[in-house]
């Protein structure tokens, strides 16, 4: 890239020329992916090397590429990816997935600016974002078709950005991404490229509140299944908790939540009965809780995605003496235990 232009962003007749002469060395180049895109994305005018908003920027093309390539956004090795950009170590991960499509949206972009700077119009950071999701919005094929599993996809996708750029997310961030409609992802991941802090992304509340359930499933042994929570989740990796648990999604029921849970987490296809709801605080926002339980002496298949190891547990020593247990437990379980303790006593004697 031309060093020179970055240090002055002049509209004109030689600004353009330079603009288009710039895409036909990307074209030509023989650069890895993500040399490409970072080339692609410092022709904007507004870009400069090492400013926040421009290496937000490259980070939600980067991202955001990669989910409209392959609907999915892995996340034991996007770190990785992004890390080592440029490394064998993407040139092996791009491999797996559609090297192709990316090079073919990455074609798209040269087309857009090369468009712009024939009309003498600037191309901004803006731009980048707004491009791809025009195609993912009218385009046809999979990779441009927004189905429910790509709404996870584009969740996790700015998920990711949120927490390399603030780092640790607490729950409520978490659970409202998960469960917001694509109208208001996008929203957000436009808001990430200038903002300072993470509460100028999503405008949070102090006090808001969120929905969970949890699950408590018993064998004719009266023994509990509790779940040792995966080391890669955000919240704590290795500690244990019911059996199943997460996040209610906007306009999903209660019930509905746990039973998709139940379903993708252990393979149970089945809907659980209500035990009882409690709520408790966490941080500045307030954990609205409804348990559920189901009797259960079928196979069951845990996600890996989801735990580190399962356990059978006496449920009558998890209500009396949850301590002897010597296990670290989770303390929204702890809650659950000390507040529902009599519907949960009433399951030793279903």
């Amino acid at each position: 890239m031309n060093e020179e232009r970055n240090e002055s962003k002049q509209s004109g007749p030689e600004y353009f020329r330079d603009v288009l002469a710039q895409i036909r060395d990307i074209r030509a180049s023989g650069h890895e992916m993500h040399r490409r895109v970072k080339d692609v994305v410092a022709l904007a005018a507004d870009h400069s090397p090492g400013d926040p908003r421009s290496q937000g920027a490259l980070l939600t093309v980067e991202l955001l590429l990669l989910f409209a390539a392959t609907g999915r956004t892995p996340a034991a090795r996007i770190d990785d990816f992004f890390r080592r950009g440029g490394s064998t170590g993407t040139t092996s991960y791009l491999r797996e997935y559609s090297k192709r499509e990316i090079n073919r949206l990455v074609s798209m972009f040269l087309d857009f600016a090369e468009a712009q700077a024939e009309r003498g119009s600037e191309i901004l950071l803006h731009h980048w974002p707004e491009q791809l999701d025009d195609r993912l919005s009218r385009g046809s094929g999979e990779a441009a078709v927004r189905t429910a599993s790509q709404l996870d996809g584009y969740a996790a996708v700015l998920l990711k950005q949120l927490q390399l750029k603030f780092g640790s997310l607490p729950e409520p961030v978490i659970h409202r991404v998960q469960s917001a409609a694509m109208d208001e992802l996008d929203t957000w991941a436009e808001r990430i490229l200038t903002a300072t802090a993470l509460e100028d992304v999503l405008r949070l509340r102090s006090d808001a509140s969120f929905r969970v359930v949890h699950v408590f499933i018993v064998n004719e042994h009266d023994d509990l299944l509790l779940q040792q929570i995966s080391r890669e989740h955000d919240r704590h990796p290795l500690w244990w908790g019911a059996s199943v648990a997460g996040y209610v999604a906007a306009g999903e029921s209660y019930g509905g939540a746990a039973a998709r849970k139940l379903k993708s987490e252990l393979g149970i296809a089945k809907r659980p009965k209500l035990v009882g709801k409690t709520q408790m605080r966490d941080g500045q926002s307030q954990k609205l809780i409804t348990v559920y339980a189901l009797r259960w002496d079928g196979p069951i298949s845990p996600n890996p995605a989801h735990f580190a190891a399962v356990q059978f547990c006496s449920l009558k020593k998890v209500l009396d003496k949850p301590e002897t247990l010597k296990l670290r437990l989770t303390p929204t379980f702890k809650h659950i235990v000390r507040h529902l303790r009599e519907p949960l006593e009433a399951l030793l004697e279903s």
